[in-house]
């Protein structure tokens, strides 16, 4: 199995890009949204996300029991956007799904939830 993140190791006809989204969390999910992940992932696109300066995963609904999962719609390499998907649970008798976006350089951490 190649490296995460070189991108000769995963798809070597595939162009070099000059991105400012360095760092490693940027890179997976670039990899993971555009099509060459190298099965890094499993086929698996629901994350845990860690913000910078944080100790733990994001879980935007003070649940205290398990962090928040985001589910990866699509990553812009250019604007280093990546815009995720999750359940909204708060409400027992309906589930509502949001939509949300993180500047990738703004996370320190990923990690797949495990299926």
């Amino acid at each position: 199995m190649g490296s995460l993140f070189h991108d000769s190791d995963c798809s070597p006809k595939r162009p070099k890009h000059h991105s400012k989204c360095e760092g490693c969390v940027c890179q997976i999910l670039d990899k993971a949204a555009n099509g060459w992940d190298c099965n890094m992932m499993n086929g698996n696109q629901t994350f845990y996300l860690q913000m910078k300066g944080t100790t733990d995963f994001i879980d935007l609904f003070n649940s205290s029991r398990t962090p928040t999962e985001f589910t990866l719609m699509n990553f812009c390499p250019k604007t280093c956007c990546a815009k995720f998907t999750y359940n909204d649970y708060t409400n027992p008798s309906s589930t509502r799904t949001g939509i949300i976006t993180y500047d990738c350089r703004c996370l320190c951490a990923i990690s797949p939830v495990p299926q």
